[in-house]
């Protein structure tokens, strides 16, 4: 949705190896969001619109809710992205920062989704 298939400029711009392989993992979808955990579960996949946010319970939990969303990360969320995407965001927002060649916002989405992916991991699977 967000991604051609050519050398993409982040893994230049993120030069901390853990925030580079959070930010691959997250634009890939190998993360461990509802969306791409219900598709997991057996026998049979949790449908699609069932895979909802543990915190919100009403949304379901994809990559925008995570990133522009999700109450749980709004601190977060307020020191590493502008208000300009997650204030009446939108998907052409959403496709505008994760596509972003900017260094210094794309070292602090990949921050972001580093630390909030750290708060996700006591919370739902420890």
């Amino acid at each position: 949705m967000y991604s051609d298939f050519r050398f993409q400029p982040y893994l230049n711009l993120i030069n901390i190896e853990h925030f580079r392989v959070a930010l691959s993992r997250f634009r890939f979808s190998a993360h461990r969001l509802e969306v791409e955990t219900g598709r997991w579960h057996k026998p049979v996949a949790v449908p699609f619109n069932e895979r909802k946010c543990r915190t919100c319970l009403n949304c379901l939990e994809d990559e925008i809710h995570f990133l522009l969303e999700c109450p749980l990360y709004h601190e977060l969320r307020k020191t590493y992205i502008k208000p300009y995407y997650w204030k009446r965001l939108n998907m052409p927002k959403f496709i505008k920062l994760i596509k972003t060649e900017n260094k210094i916002e794309i070292r602090n989405v990949s921050m972001f989704v580093m630390k909030s992916f750290e708060i996700r991991k006591p919370l739902y699977f420890d």
